[in-house]
């Protein structure tokens, strides 16, 4: 794999981000909740696809593959996320609860009537569907924070380190599609560092958004790759250091001090991760 297969994905996705970004902050001037949807949906989707599209191209419909439809989710939640207005916390949780349990359907059918059958279909599915959910709300906890370029720092790091475990876990595809995600991080973070909340609306990625590829890709690494439970436990639980700041332990201590635990975390546990997968994979694995 060359450093084309590898960067290219991500500096794509990094710069279809930031121009829809720039576009998005133009049009809040005129129609600010119009300029607030682009940034928020649409600038991510059409990031990730740009992105996206280096990697296998267009997925075929109905998909083939776990990458097919996490890819297809991307786009599809973004346009309709666009569209819907604003819904108080019990809507959000409908609306990501059932888009959640549609998608790890359709990734995971292959398993159900084969693999799993009676009760443990239900069993399976609905235990996902929580490690899902409970990647939602840590990545929607993380809208709270006074500066949108820590969430979105440490969101980076982690996806980095998400791709390289990929990687790893034998899927070179879920690795690129992870680096292309890790691009519409970073043109965000651009467009945050750059434009500022006076010029541009917020720029970070809707919650839901960035858990089905977060959520998507791990759990299809696991059952359909080579990646541990333990690994994708332990990269789940990476998105724990997003509520730090608001544990009651933590709150007393200082911001940097904050961030420095929680890029500590990160790196913790996608380094235990990385290492237990690396030694699953065996001596003669060639990275």
């Amino acid at each position: 794999m060359t450093n084309y297969d590898l960067l290219g994905p991500m500096l794509t996705a990094l710069i279809g981000t930031f121009v829809v970004l720039v576009g998005a902050a133009l049009l809040s001037f005129w129609k600010r909740e119009a300029g607030r949807r682009i940034a928020t949906w649409i600038a991510p989707g059409v990031g990730f696809w740009a992105g996206g599209y280096l990697v296998k191209g267009w997925p075929p419909i109905p998909p083939v593959e776990a990458s097919g439809w996490i890819f297809w989710a991307v786009g599809i939640v973004a346009l309709v996320g666009s569209l819907v207005p604003r819904s108080p916390v019990w809507g959000r949780l409908l609306g990501a609860g059932g888009a959640m349990g549609i998608l790890l359907y359709l990734i995971l059918q292959p398993l159900i009537g084969r693999e799993w059958q009676g009760l443990a279909v239900w069993g399976w599915l609905g235990g996902l569907w929580l490690f899902g959910l409970a990647a939602w709300f840590m990545l929607a906890n993380s809208r709270e924070a006074p500066r949108a370029w820590v969430p979105l720092l440490l969101l980076l790091l982690a996806t980095v380190f998400l791709s390289v475990l990929l990687m790893l876990g034998g899927t070179a595809s879920y690795a690129q599609y992870g680096l292309a995600w890790a691009g519409v991080i970073a043109g965000a973070g651009l467009g945050s560092l750059l434009m500022g909340r006076g010029f541009s609306p917020d720029p970070r990625p809707a919650p839901f958004l960035v858990a089905i590829p977060w959520v998507g890709f791990l759990i299809s690494a696991h059952f359909f790759s080579d990646l541990s439970a333990a690994a994708s436990l332990l990269a789940w639980a990476s998105l724990l250091s997003l509520v730090f700041p608001w544990l009651p332990k933590v709150k007393s201590r200082g911001g940097v001090w904050i961030l420095v635990g929680q890029i500590a975390w990160i790196i913790l546990a996608f380094g235990v991760a990385i290492v237990v997968t690396h030694q699953a994979a065996g001596p003669g694995y060639d990275f």
